[in-house]
């Protein structure tokens, strides 16, 4: 390994965009024909059998460090006052959604839930059920949310999901 400094270290949790909680598993050198650079191997929290390669000088919003237990609790208290997302356009959920996932933040995570129960809400009152869009991309924020959650405060991910829908009804 080259000796350079790394944003994040090893044994460090970090949220990847479309895998959730991860650990920094190793850095290193990852060769790819003649290049090579380096890479954080990341483990998936919930998935041991999978390996994840980021190179360490990207500055995306592929990775970002965990919440911290106090981070996660006030992002927790401050669920009544995140505005759920707007969504004009029926058709432009899906496109959306895809947005609000890539941003990698808890905030946006909690206003994609929100707008999604509402939207539920709605349907409901008309007899109808979510889209299996709707459904699909809840499943899959919610995921995200409460697997990181879950890690930040040392809770179990139901225990998570408990503590986001007594502030989501409390409202």
């Amino acid at each position: 390994m080259r000796k350079e400094q790394h944003k994040y270290s090893k044994n460090e949790y970090l949220i990847h965009c479309n895998n959730g909680i991860c650990i920094v598993e190793e850095i290193g050198i990852l060769e790819i024909g003649d290049a090579s650079r380096d890479y954080y191997t990341l483990k998936p929290f919930w998935d041991s059998t999978c390996k994840i390669y980021v190179p360490t000088d990207n500055d995306s919003s592929i990775v970002r460090r965990a919440l911290t237990r106090k981070e996660a609790k006030d992002m927790l208290a401050s669920i009544p006052l995140i505005e759920a997302a707007v969504i004009d356009d029926e058709k432009k959920s899906k496109d959306i959604y895809t947005v609000l996932l890539k941003t990698n933040n808890s905030r946006d995570w909690i206003s994609m839930i929100k707008a999604i129960r509402l939207k539920h809400a709605q349907r409901e009152s008309q007899g109808r059920t979510l889209s299996n869009i709707d459904e699909r991309y809840l499943k899959k924020v919610s995921e995200l949310l409460f697997g990181e959650l879950a890690v930040s405060l040392d809770i179990s991910v139901e225990q998570a999901q408990a503590r986001v829908s007594e502030r989501l009804i409390a409202q």
